[in-house]
């Protein structure tokens, strides 16, 4: 159980090694137009760094808007776009888990995200982003649609809640998002290809749900949606991470477990949550379903993955702490205690003219 809750903590561009069943530590990035936080100075064929990879200093992230690529109305067209975006930055950078597609719909104008997303049309951006799904997974890319579901904006994303019908929310967004699930609108060319043959036998392995409530309900948490819907309606089975939070409030973390999350997009746990322990958790019979269940979900996404490349019987594994994530963290440590000072000094400080008033 331990390993879980150490996977499950730290996948903020992570994937965390589990000993037990020889998985090693992985990288993994935010696209959904290719790596943003790699570069292709450290492409390489499998492990060894490619002879001119000193000549490009620049990342992946040359691929035109996902607009642009809807607008096409070309499905055999986003399918090489997930290959080579998504897929290809997967086998040269090694990052098994690329965040992407981008799946929200246009709903208006006023979301900062929309050119990550490909249409108002939940048809048009379904098949697009189903087949950038395919195309991507093809070369081995745990995909993360995003963001599951209804963040219809990007301002404030983290305390609105969204309202609307069931048939409002299943005719739009989830429609949308169904198609890629499903592996629906396989192209007629690939019909007669025999190269075409094994592709879209298999849906999305990977999602990222939003920040968004969906009604009152954190969206990793919202069980009708996450469960009801996407496991048990389309069969999804895959790995289920939440957007930029690790083990805190914000994410109903128990909720979250019981509701198929597999992993907290964050860099560990918020010290108020006291029970994210084998100890504290060893008497809970649904958490230790959920969590044996969600390991089936994460570890059958990641064995159908380029997590797997490499892999075998004498594989050594060794969990390196890279500077830029060290620094990062560092970072955050620092500001939090700053953070902490200020509040303090502000309270003492009121405190003190309170007294003075009175006096």
């Amino acid at each position: 159980m331990q390993e879980f809750l150490d996977f499950a903590a730290n996948a903020f561009h992570n994937i965390a090694a589990i000993p037990s069943v020889g998985l090693m530590q992985y990288a993994a990035d935010d696209g959904p137009g290719g790596s943003d936080s790699h570069y292709l100075t450290e492409g390489s064929y499998q492990g060894t760094p490619y002879a001119d990879a000193a000549e490009y200093d620049y990342g992946t992230r040359v691929a035109p808007a996902p607009v642009n690529l809807a607008y096409s109305w070309n499905k055999e067209l986003a399918y090489e776009n997930g290959q080579i975006i998504l897929g290809e930055s997967t086998l040269v950078l090694n990052l098994p888990i690329m965040i992407g597609p981008g799946m929200n719909l246009h709903r208006h104008a006023y979301n900062s995200r929309g050119h990550e997303y490909y249409s108002e049309d939940p048809i048009l951006s379904g098949y697009t982003g189903s087949a950038v799904v395919q195309g991507a997974q093809s070369k081995g890319c745990l995909v993360n649609i995003k963001h599951a579901a209804f963040n219809d904006q990007e301002i404030n994303r983290a305390g609105i809640a969204v309202f609307m019908s069931e048939a409002k929310a299943r005719e739009m967004e989830l429609r949308n998002l169904q198609q890629a699930f499903e592996a629906n609108g396989k192209p007629a060319s690939f019909e007669d290809d025999p190269e075409m043959e094994n592709s879209y036998t298999v849906g999305a392995l990977g999602v990222m749900s939003s920040y968004n409530r969906i009604g009152a309900v954190a969206s990793s948490a919202n069980y009708a949606v996450q469960v009801g819907i996407m496991r048990n309606e389309w069969g999804f089975k895959g790995y289920n991470v939440t957007d930029f939070t690790g083990v805190s409030l914000k994410a109903s973390p128990k909720e979250s477990i019981l509701a198929g999350t597999t992993a907290f997009c964050g860099f560990g746990i918020d010290e108020s949550i006291t029970y994210w322990n084998p100890e504290s958790l060893s008497g809970d019979h649904d958490m230790l379903a959920a969590i044996r269940q969600n390991l089936h979900y994460l570890l059958y996404a990641l064995a159908n993955s380029a997590a797997m490349n490499g892999v075998n019987a004498t594989t050594h594994t060794e969990n390196v702490m890279t500077w830029w994530r060290g620094a990062y963290i560092g970072c955050s440590v620092v500001f939090a205690v700053g953070l902490v000072i200020c509040l303090a000094g502000c309270a003492v400080s009121r405190r003190k003219s309170k007294a003075k008033r009175r006096v």
